[in-house]
């Protein structure tokens, strides 16, 4: 019964390491949400596009798909007329930013 115990416990630990998000999913993801990390990743291309290929991919689909809904939330703010400005060029230099990184994955061609 012990040893059962021990052995289910173990599983479920493995299966938990399993779903943590790897280094490179954490830094990329603080990249684009504007989390203020004290690990963001360095924003030159070559550097996200490693980052990236080293996500495992369930991460990868996570990472675009936390891309998409952070680029219409953008826009959406953009598009309503309800930001001004110092928040009005925030909002545009951070989907600029974001375009930026798509691009440099390659993902697909950002839209203006």
């Amino acid at each position: 019964m012990v040893n059962e115990l021990r052995k289910s416990a173990l599983e479920i630990r493995a299966q938990k390491m399993k779903e943590r998000h790897t280094p490179a999913f954490s830094l990329l993801s603080n990249q684009i949400t504007g989390n203020p990390s004290h690990n963001q990743a360095d924003n030159r291309a070559e550097n996200i596009k490693d980052l990236y290929a080293k996500m495992r991919d369930d991460e990868k689909e996570a990472f675009k798909t936390l891309i998409a809904e952070r680029r219409v939330f953008l826009q959406s703010l953009l598009d309503s007329g309800n930001v001004t400005g110092g928040d009005w060029t925030t909002c545009k230099t951070n989907l600029k930013d974001l375009n930026s990184i798509v691009k440099a994955i390659g993902l697909d061609e950002p839209e203006s």
